[in-house]
């Protein structure tokens, strides 16, 4: 048995960090172990069996007494008719005494030996046995096996195999490999031997004149890491044998890699160094033999704090190169069809892509934190196997770890590390939290190290912004040598986006200044929130020619408060270029990371970038963010294609159709615009889509036609025209009109000219919906499963017909519907901003809507606002306008007027308003999801709690009601400033003696099924510095809870922002829990 023994160390601000170690329980005090000096031996020739006893450590035992006894395995087959009337082999074993040796004496190593002759071949076992001084016997044994001139009974089995026995497991360049062939046959057979890894290697027919066969095979250094040996024995006719027969047997074992692998050497100039300190690495690389190479080097220094949250993923560079191979390699006979395969080829997909004053001066602030110091690939090191490279230290003050990989021409490879220590004689580490919410109230703490041998009389000093300091900014503290001292200063945060802190400590003619190691803002900066209402007020709307739009804007009305913070902001743009930026810009920065939104980021980008460049419109900046934007999102999507060539909708869930058919749709526009895009990934996406696709025929479900006519219009614009286009084309009528706009697209890249596609354009026109502002499309119901909403069916149908039928006046009119159906300057959802954007951008291609000659103004209440001219110049421009809700009348409508004059070109504008609210007065919200949230000390689950001691361990209860099923599913749980969630998959984290957080005894099964937990439901989960994220594809109508561990950190009072719960495609579909207070006390 083993035990888990783990330790939690805080420190005197409540800091903590776990970790663990592993004991074994032990079945005595002694450990016996035996080997064969050879396991393949001759009959008549000496064997000998080499024993050893150890302790717990591993260390030799003197002295002990070892038993070794040795028996022949005899076996006996003979061959019966079982129940269907077939003819096998039925085998049995008798263990027959060979040897005994009872009173070996281990020597000065713990070692004993015993040698006997065997009088004839066949297998031994060997066994040893050790008492320790309690009697508690330990035992081991081995095997060998033994060739002799006379037939030896091996064990006979009903297929083709055999035994193939090699006397040692692994070998060095230059031995020479025994392998017995342990024949089932009688007399004379012949037998073909290869060595194989990926081809053949050597091959060699023998003459078998008995059925055990000593083969020697010499190793050479071409074998590493391992290599394959394989044996087909063929049987002719005679008197043993009545029909010709064969058997095949495989063996492989490893050979030494220490040809291939470099010794690599990293050392410092300087162990101990400061903040800002330049350190010189000499490199050195050499052979197995110790001369110099030449070789590229890969050199990363990094913060060993980081690397020990947890284990690292990649292997060791010379397993990864030289790691055990696979065979293939086949093996086939006439008289068979095929011999059954030894082993399967696994197909492996890898993927390409001096310090601060310490006086009165003037004193550096530490504020330059990365995890990662330095990062070169390509290090080549000179003839003589050495490079230097010179580093200027960071400003964290930890150890670093310098990791060196090497790699040459003929692939030796070989890695090594070296730790270096950034410290200082007095320094000053900040604890603060990672973020606030505007109006909490904080104790703000410093831990004050003294690394010197005197103590030292110190004044530590609170420079901040933001807050409103409760306490005095300098304080006086007394360390001890070699101690530290913990002061803290009480804060309340002020409205402001940031806040930024500064912790100076001095003693004499020491210093350090610093900033929050925490804060994720430039500068270190900790970011602000506030609670901005979701009922967002808005409007949108365009001015095709000269005149007046007047909007109405009213401020809500709450029942127990009055609304006096919050912002009415005005977007008015010349031309739809400019309007579509506010959507690109969401899709940027959307904060969420699976695949749809990695593709979204992106795609309509690319399309939007392409369009301006045929329109010979520049825009640098976009460019570069673009190319950056394709970059990164480009080897996202590499990285994350599975084995089966499609892509998942988070990392670690299996390959979705619909989103890998949208990734393929997005290589391929990469590609289109003339982004590089690694062939083989979009290759065995394309192969995923044409893999997955089913019959027609067989489909149920109107969701899976809908979904295999997007599948069929990607595949396509991959040049793979399928028949699923003309079987699709005759069920039309079971598609939606979306999906009917793909299957458009698809029929029109085969042949422009096909005549169904005037049917399909004249069920768009029917289908039009026309009102005052504007043409749209709508389904008879949501499809759910696709991310489908009407908005997302408008954008593609209108997408459709700029292709097919530019010119005819609907177009221009979903176009001035979807634009009046932006909130925020977009659109509701990921799916509804990418393919409106889309369907924008080749609208205005077809259009040629990028010309603007007018001026505008914007107005509030009679008052000017703001004002501009649209010129070709300022095309892709807009002006953005902000006014306070506190100018606006409380009471009554206020008017926000926008006008243009006469000219070239169409005026597009939008406003909303956002409104602040007191977080702790917020109500919950039921929109189709209810959601709220609990506090509970894991020891009392039936009584939250509003507030926890600094240190403790607490349960966080999140309840979901779902009256109708759910799918693509977000759920929120903002944090408290003072709280962070535990990550328990982080080696740093408290793992054994949790809370268990979920009670099985308050369920019965029937429960579960119905209603229970759910949590397994929830298949990705986000622990982030502010909040806690859930997400699940689908949620069947019913109750779930979701439980998780947060530790109390800092002491204050904090605002917690509400959970909330929506469709990611259908953000209408949400539910908002209650805003509250939570209290972390002081320990």
């Amino acid at each position: 048995r083993s035990f888990t023994i783990e330790a939690t160390v805080e420190d005197i601000a409540g800091n903590a960090v776990s970790g663990r170690t592993s004991v074994v329980v032990h079945g005595g005090l002694v450990y016996a172990g035996i080997r064969a000096t050879s396991t393949v031996g001759e009959a008549g020739k000496e064997m000998t069996f080499a024993a050893i006893a150890v302790d717990w450590d591993g260390v030799a035992v003197p002295g002990q007494t070892l038993a070794i006894d040795i028996v022949e395995r005899r076996w006996y087959s003979v061959q019966e008719e079982n129940e269907q009337g077939d003819t096998i082999w039925r085998t049995s074993v008798e263990d027959i005494p060979a040897a005994s040796f009872p009173d070996l004496i281990a020597d000065a190593d713990g070692r004993a030996q015993a040698t006997f002759i065997p009088e004839k071949g066949g297998v031994y076992r060997a066994t040893v046995t050790a008492r320790d001084s309690q009697g508690n016997p330990a035992i081991a044994s081995t095997y060998a096996w033994v060739a002799g001139d006379e037939y030896v009974s091996w064990r006979r089995v009903n297929d083709h195999s055999f035994d193939l026995i090699t006397d040692a497991n692994s070998y060095l360049p230059g031995d020479t490999a025994e392998i017995l062939i342990a024949s089932p046959f009688q007399g004379e057979a012949s037998a073909l031997v290869t060595v194989e890894r990926g081809h053949i290697k050597r091959h060699e027919v023998l003459r078998l004149t008995g059925n055990s066969t000593i083969y020697r095979l010499p190793i050479t250094g071409d074998m590493a890491p391992n290599v394959f040996v394989t044996v087909v024995v063929i049987k002719g006719v005679d008197d043993t044998n009545p029909a010709p027969d064969f058997k095949v047997s495989m063996t492989q074992f490893t050979v030494d890699r220490e040809e291939q692998d470099l010794h690599v050497e990293v050392t410092p100039d300087q162990d101990t160094l400061g903040p800002g300190d330049t350190v010189n690495f000499t490199v050195r690389v050499t052979d197995y033999q110790g001369q110099p190479v030449d070789a590229e080097v890969s050199l990363a220094l990094a913060d060993l704090a980081a690397l020990s949250l947890a284990d690292r993923t990649d292997p060791p560079i010379l397993d990864y190169f030289y790691s055990t191979r696979w065979l293939s390699v086949n093996t086939a006979l006439l008289l068979t069809r095929i011999v059954d395969a030894f082993n399967q080829e696994l197909e492996s997909q890898i993927k390409g892509g001096g310090g601060g004053g310490d006086g009165f001066g003037v004193l550096t602030i530490r504020q330059n934190f990365p995890d990662t110091a330095y990062w070169q690939g390509q290090l080549q090191t000179g003839p003589d196997g050495e490079a230097t490279v010179s580093i200027t230290l960071p400003d964290n003050l930890t150890t670093w770890r310098m990791d060196a990989r090497a790699i040459t021409k003929e692939t030796l490879v070989g890695e090594t590390t070296a730790d270096i220590v950034t410290t200082r004689p007095l320094l000053v580490d900040p604890t603060t939290p990672r973020f606030f919410i505007r109006g909490d109230s904080a104790q703000l703490g410093a831990v004050v190290h003294n690394n010197t041998d005197a103590a030292l009389d110190a004044a530590v000093t609170l420079d901040a912004e933001g807050v409103t300091l409760n306490s005095s900014a300098t304080q006086n503290v007394t360390i001890p040598a070699h101690q530290q001292s913990y002061v803290t200063w009480n804060v309340v945060v002020n409205d402001v986006a940031r806040v930024d802190l500064v912790f100076t400590a001095r003693a004499g003619d020491l210093a350090d200044a610093t900033r929050p190691t925490l804060g994720t803002l430039d500068g270190q900066g900790i970011p602000v929130y506030k609670y901005e209402v979701a009922e967002t007020v808005g409007t949108s709307g365009q001015l095709l020619e000269s005149g007046v739009a007047v909007e109405s804007l009213a401020l809500p009305i709450f029942p127990d408060f009055t609304v006096t913070e919050g912002q009415v902001t005005v977007e008015v743009a010349p031309s739809l270029a400019a309007a579509m930026t506010d959507g690109l810009t969401y899709l940027e920065h959307y904060p969420y990371e699976c695949t749809e939104q990695v593709v979204s980021r992106f795609l309509p980008n690319v399309l939007t970038n392409r369009a301006l460049q045929a329109a010979n419109i520049s825009d640098p900046n976009l460019q570069a963010n673009l190319d950056a934007q394709v970059s990164i999102g480009l080897q996202r999507l590499y990285a994350r294609q599975l084995s089966d060539g499609g892509w998942p909708w988070w990392d670690g869930s299996n390959s979705n159709t619909l989103v890998s058919a949208y990734v393929v749709l997005a290589l391929i526009e990469a590609q289109t615009s003339g982004y590089t895009v690694t062939p083989a990934v979009l290759n065995r996406g394309v192969s995923y889509l044409k893999n997955h696709m089913v019959s027609v025929d067989i489909l149920s479900g109107r969701f899976k036609y809908n979904r295999q006519a997007f599948l069929v219009y990607v595949l396509a614009r991959a040049d793979e025209f399928r028949g699923e286009i003309d079987q699709l084309y005759e069920r039309r009528e079971t598609l939606d009109l979306y999906a009917r706009a793909y299957l458009a697209q698809a029929i029109a890249l085969r042949d422009a000219g096909d005549p169904r596609l005037e049917t399909l354009r004249s069920d768009f026109i029917s289908a039009a919906i026309l009102s005052a502002t504007g043409a749209n499309w709508q389904e008879e119901e949501r499809d759910y499963w696709n991310w489908n909403s009407d908005t997302r069916t408008t954008a593609i149908v209108l997408d459709t017909m700029a292709k097919l039928d530019p010119t005819n006046p609907l177009t221009a009119n979903a176009v001035r519907w979807l634009m009046a159906h932006r909130v925020d300057g977009r659109w509701s959802s990921t799916q509804e901003t990418a393919w409106t954007l889309m369907a924008l951008t080749d609208w205005m291609v077809a259009s040629g809507e990028l010309q603007a000659d007018f001026r505008y103004e914007v107005a509030l209440n009679g008052k000017l606002l703001g004002s501009g001219a649209a010129t070709a110049a300022t095309l892709r421009e807009t002006l953005k306008l902000q006014v306070d809700v506190s100018q606006l009348f409380q009471d009554e409508l206020n008017r926000l007027a926008i006008a243009r004059d006469e000219g070239a070109g169409n005026l597009y504008y939008t406003a909303h308003m956002k409104l602040s609210l007191p977080v702790e007065q917020v109500l919950p919200l039921d929109q189709g999801i209810i959601v709220s949230r609990e506090y509970f000390d894991p020891a009392d689950r039936e009584t939250p709690v509003t507030q926890m001691a600094q240190g403790e361990t607490f349960l966080v209860r999140l309840t979901i009601v779902a009256p109708n099923d759910l799918h693509y599913v977000l759920i929120e749980d903002p944090l408290p400033a003072g709280v962070e969630a535990i990550d328990t998959s982080l080696k740093t984290s408290q793992q054994v003696d949790q809370p268990e957080l979920y009670d099985a005894t308050a369920f019965d099964w029937r429960t579960l099924q119905s209603s229970g937990w759910g949590w397994w439901y929830f298949d990705h989960v986000e622990l982030r510095d502010e909040k806690v994220v859930l997400s699940a594809s689908y949620l069947p109508r019913g109750t779930y809870e979701y439980v998780y561990l947060v530790r109390a950190a800092t002491p204050g009072e904090y605002r917690v922002i509400p959970p909330t719960a929506q469709e990611f495609y259908f953000p209408e579909v949400s539910g908002r829990g209650a805003g509250s207070l939570f209290v972390v006390t002081p320990r």
